[in-house]
């Protein structure tokens, strides 16, 4: 009992020894391990920030734009691509044609805004990567990109939109004074190619195209007028009248119908039907549909009612890029030889020395973290084993005594590696109490190239713990295993 008091006690003084004054042994190798780890999470979190900006479909989609002179080259050579063993042989994912056009629409208080529209192929892998939670600011996931719209943080500042309450629909101002209200799917803050706006290509193509081609809208003549009323600001008792009176004894009857494609209706508006007693074309019931609305601004809207679902998807004929999607960067040199050989298009290699270089960093920030592994195990061996050795010096005398009255090597080697061991949990423990700081601080500042925790950093933690393990036994041989007599005077 007596002998185990004296070694738990004898352990104690020796820990505060090996401590330090005030723990500055402690706290110096602290920050030797924080400094480490801080590096590590700096070289760990740039490096997958620069792997998910290579693998980015942003950034990792090469783009060749295409001149009218070379549609129908164009054309051929996505048939040609439609080839999968070609595809492989380039070690290309996809090839994909797109446009990006200008479009009118309504900002929040009425004005006319352009906005750059890009189109994407539903199951695009771009889609996926827009809507990343980490780029998505407002996202109505009830509906698919189908025939609705997603807008730039930046297009829905030019509308006037709230993000934190924007509105169902967008409204796009097409030909004939046709207003189109188009489902808002979300808001991100970044999409490709610096668009405003992204619509399904089937939504771009109809767009796109003369009425009469794809019966997007009702172009046969009627005997209806449809337009939206806000019931909130208005009463329709007190329209009917003007109403009636712009038809001009076309008319004989007004309908408020509730609950009509809600969908597309903001709160508090409501459809309104009015009837004709005769059919009439589209341009004379266009131009009724305008007079009508003129009549009173604040409370009738336009309403014009398509139809997203023709029978058949259609599809970019005629595109104004291609984006091909490579697997393996080397490859692409390749493919800009082929596609200048077989149909004289000139593929920019800007973008592709640029995912090199993307690369080549990615590959020094891996070697630069392994030399930083190096450096800090060195580090801490060299550190460790000058406080070990000088505290053993120290007290050589002392273990020489200890020996002499009956304690062992094996005892004794025990005593010191525990110590050493709990030397380095307690530096650890304050070294990860710096980097949480840091980490706190990194997150204040959104420094996104910065991994506080990660599998590499517990790796080497543990790997320089068997370290201290290793030399701190080497040490203990090196300087106990000599008898009394040796250690009391001193003799090497």
């Amino acid at each position: 009992m007596k002998n185990r008091d004296f070694i738990q006690l004898f352990k104690t003084n020796e820990s505060k020894a090996i401590d330090g004054i005030k723990k500055y042994n402690v706290k110096l190798l602290s920050i030797i391990l924080a400094f480490t780890f801080i590096a590590l999470g700096h070289s760990v979190g740039g490096r997958k920030v620069l792997k998910e900006r290579l693998n980015n479909p942003f950034t990792s989609w090469v783009t060749l734009p295409i001149s009218f002179t070379k549609l129908s080259e164009a054309n051929a050579l996505l048939d040609h691509f439609e080839d999968a063993e070609l595809l492989d042989s380039f070690a290309l994912q996809k090839v994909q044609p797109f446009n990006i056009e200008f479009f009118n629409f309504s900002s929040q208080d009425g004005g006319n805004i352009q906005l750059k529209v890009r189109s994407v192929d539903e199951g695009d892998a771009i889609l996926g990567k827009i809507l990343e939670s980490q780029n998505t600011l407002f996202l109505n996931d009830s509906i698919p990109l189908d025939c609705n719209i997603i807008l730039s943080e930046q297009a829905a500042t030019y509308l006037d939109i709230d993000i934190a309450n924007p509105p169902k629909t967008i409204k796009l101002l097409a030909s004939e004074g046709l207003t189109y209200r188009i489902q808002l799917m979300a808001i991100v803050s970044e999409l490709p190619d610096l668009a405003d706006a992204i619509l399904n290509s089937h939504m771009y193509v109809m767009l796109s195209s003369p009425l009469e081609e794809t019966n997007f809208i009702e172009f046969n003549a009627s005997n209806q007028l449809k337009l939206a009323i806000d019931t909130e600001q208005c009463r329709l008792t007190n329209l009917r009248g003007q109403i009636i009176t712009k038809l001009d004894g076309l008319g004989f009857g007004v309908e408020l119908v509730k609950s009509e494609n809600s969908e597309y209706l903001e709160s508090g508006e409501e459809v309104l039907r009015v009837y004709l007693d005769t059919f009439i074309d589209f341009n004379a019931r266009n131009n009724l549909i305008n007079s009508i609305a003129l009549t009173s601004p604040s409370c009738l809207a336009r309403y014009d009612d398509y139809n997203c679902d023709i029978g058949r998807t259609l599809k970019i004929e005629d595109p104004y890029y291609i984006s091909f999607d490579s697997k393996d960067l080397n490859l692409v040199p390749a493919l800009k030889n082929h596609l200048k050989r077989k149909y004289g298009f000139e593929l920019s290699m800007n973008l592709v020395e640029d995912k090199k270089n993307f690369a080549l960093i990615s590959n020094l920030t891996l070697l630069l973290t392994t030399i930083l592994a190096l450096f800090a195990s060195i580090a801490v061996a060299i550190f460790l084993s000058n406080v070990l050795s000088n505290h053993l010096k120290t007290v050589k005398s002392d273990l020489g005594t200890l020996k002499a009255v009956g304690l062992d090597n094996r005892t004794l080697s025990d005593i010191y590696t525990q110590i050493i061991g709990g030397f380095y949990f307690k530096s650890s423990l304050f070294a990860i109490i710096l980097v949480a700081v840091y980490s706190v601080i990194m997150y204040v500042l959104k420094v996104e190239a910065f991994q506080g925790v990660s599998v590499l950093s517990l790796l080497i933690w543990i790997a320089l713990f068997l370290m201290v393990y290793v030399i701190s036994k080497r040490t203990l041989i090196n300087a106990l295993y000599k008898t009394p007599g040796d250690l009391i005077y001193n003799r090497d």
